[in-house]
């Protein structure tokens, strides 16, 4: 049976990714990292991550063991939050589609579990400032690239084409949503102009927004997979039309050692991780 070291080791190049991501969330150098990858393989007699360019992924045997680190790690952060040992403030900053869809729905098992931890969640379209303390935590879709921090995965969020079940009735289906053109860069924009042609019938400023143009039938629109596998009023058009975004837990490493931001790391870890295997629950109707 493998121990803890493995098991921490292996979550953490999961969530990292890479080699030198893992080593500065472990604070060792990556020939460190390496080395212990290399010595946990061996004892598993097993390979647990395959590279692909620089990434690393878990192979069927380090998915085994990824499972099982995770379950301990959340065993453990019950039996604290049983003890109610963590108390404190910590402040959360995201997109509003984040906090609305992935973050509030899951927010009763964060209260169950944490009692004494409260959560200031915080819907911005801009950047909160880690440095400056405007926020202890923030959930991003581009990764930084530079300050202080500690980054980490959190998932891959799959995007394609859908519109309303009745509006798919129409042919052709000419019009199309987008964002501010400040975000025309974006990689699902990019993907439903391949589908389109011309300019959006309509631009929108929230995830939220777009969602209920859809449904109302204002013309098909970039959506996350779990708002559509979730919701029996949207229907995908164009399969190979497709987009991916990647959201990014951040935090300062002045904070990253507290009790407390260590907890709500590991839980958001834990439910954004979760996210990806089915529909979120609803939380705006």
């Amino acid at each position: 049976m493998s121990d803890w070291n493995t098991y921490h080791l292996v979550l953490t190049l999961s969530r990292a990714e890479t080699l030198g991501a893992a080593a500065r969330d472990l604070r060792v150098n990556e020939t460190t990292v390496s080395r212990r990858l290399a010595a946990a393989e061996s004892d598993e007699g097993a390979t647990l991550f395959r590279r692909d360019g620089r990434k690393l992924v878990p192979t069927e045997a380090g998915r085994v063991l990824l499972q099982a680190a995770q379950a301990m790690e959340t065993a453990l952060l019950k039996q604290s939050s049983d003890r109610n040992t963590q108390t404190g403030h910590v402040r959360l900053s995201m997109v509003p589609f984040v906090l609305d869809y992935l973050i509030a729905p899951r927010l009763p098992d964060f209260c169950e579990r944490f009692p004494g931890i409260t959560l200031e969640c915080a819907a911005a379209t801009g950047t909160a400032s880690l440095a400056q303390r405007e926020t202890d935590i923030s959930l991003r879709l581009a990764r930084p690239t530079d300050g202080k921090l500690i980054i980490r995965k959190a998932m891959d969020i799959g995007l394609r084409l859908a519109v309303s079940r009745h509006y798919s009735a129409q042919s052709p289906i000419a019009d199309f949503i987008t964002y501010d053109s400040a975000l025309d860069t974006l990689p699902e924009i990019a993907a439903i102009r391949s589908h389109f042609k011309g300019e959006p019938r309509l631009r929108l400023g929230t995830l939220s927004a777009v969602l209920q143009a859809v449904k109302a039938g204002a013309g098909a629109a970039m959506l996350p997979d779990w708002l559509i596998s979730g919701d029996p009023d949207l229907i995908e058009i164009d399969p190979p039309v497709r987009a991916t975004r990647e959201l990014w837990i951040v935090v300062h490493e002045d904070l990253n050692d507290r009790p407390v931001i260590r907890t709500v790391l590991t839980w958001l870890s834990d439910v954004l991780g979760r996210s990806i295997i089915g529909p979120v629950p609803q939380s705006v109707p």
